[in-house]
């Protein structure tokens, strides 16, 4: 739920991610009550438990919801920092294998971020020094 937003926003972030919680709980079992009668009816052979199965695969609660910026954000971060806060949970192998590119990838751009700062400040030093040796050479 830290991603995505379902409904208007509310100040309080607990209760926020209580309300998306409970927004996308009672979409997915529409979605999955839907679906179930739909295969059901469908197919006229088709078990209670099998179209119940089928309808799990299918089901979803996040149809309406959009991007939660704030939250994808922290999570960008503890990716790129590989702090990682363990509120979030992969499930599938793609999901996993996208966050292992991105979470390496943020580790080289963050690298070449203080890499390009490190000589930022190694050109402005040797300025620096270069203008006090020509300033010690004058005062002699």
């Amino acid at each position: 739920f830290d991603w995505t937003m379902c409904n208007e926003r509310e100040r309080d972030t607990l209760s926020e991610w209580f309300n998306n919680a409970k927004y996308v709980t009672n979409e997915w079992i529409a979605s999955f009550e839907g679906l179930t009668q739909e295969y059901m009816a469908e197919n006229s052979e088709l078990q209670f438990i099998d179209a119940g199965m089928e309808a799990v695969l299918h089901a979803s609660g996040h149809d309406k919801c959009g991007p939660h910026l704030h939250g994808g954000a922290i999570f960008w971060f503890s990716v790129m920092t590989t702090v990682g806060y363990g509120n979030s949970q992969l499930v599938s192998q793609f999901s996993r294998l996208l966050i292992y590119t991105a979470g390496f990838l943020s580790i080289l751009c963050f690298t070449a971020l203080i890499e390009s700062s490190a000589r930022l400040i190694i050109a402005i030093t040797d300025d620096y020094i270069l203008k006090l040796q020509q300033w010690f050479v004058r005062c002699r």
